[in-house]
């Protein structure tokens, strides 16, 4: 994005911790580096059979959904319903219950910052979807 600083060499985004997928990880990290934030919300549906993961920074969230957070290089990832992500959480994510602000307006975040989705074919590998009525899904209902 032109004129939004890319975050200094040390604070890049380049671990793998957390999420299980190699290609989710290259995923949140490319974001993250192309996205200039503190915190970024990983939101999982799963919608007929597949399992979509979403990603937009944000700077609030709601707790509705909200399962817990990790730090990927001093970034936050709050993320949200880690039952529907197939597996894609591993071990690290913190369940503290942090406090965020409820029925937080998302829709304002989503129409101001573009978020990502990708759906996990059965194969494993990751398709990104510009369907709006799944973006729609995976981030506000």
């Amino acid at each position: 994005m032109k004129g939004v600083p890319k975050p200094s060499s040390k604070y890049r985004a380049k671990d793998n911790n957390v999420i299980l997928s190699v290609e989710a990880n290259h995923i949140i990290n490319a974001y993250i580096n192309s996205h200039s934030a503190v915190l970024y919300l990983l939101k999982f549906k799963e919608i007929n059979g597949y399992t979509y993961m979403g990603l937009v920074n944000a700077q609030f969230y709601d707790m509705e959904g909200f399962d817990g957070y990790f730090f990927r290089n001093n970034h936050i990832v709050a993320v949200f319903n880690s039952s529907d992500s197939n597996s894609l959480i591993g071990n690290g994510l913190v369940r503290d219950r942090i406090k965020g602000i409820k029925q937080a307006p998302l829709y304002l975040d989503w129409l101001i910052n573009k978020p990502i989705c990708y759906c996990m074919e059965k194969n494993g590998r990751m398709r990104k979807v510009r369907k709006p009525s799944i973006l729609y899904e995976v981030f506000i209902r």
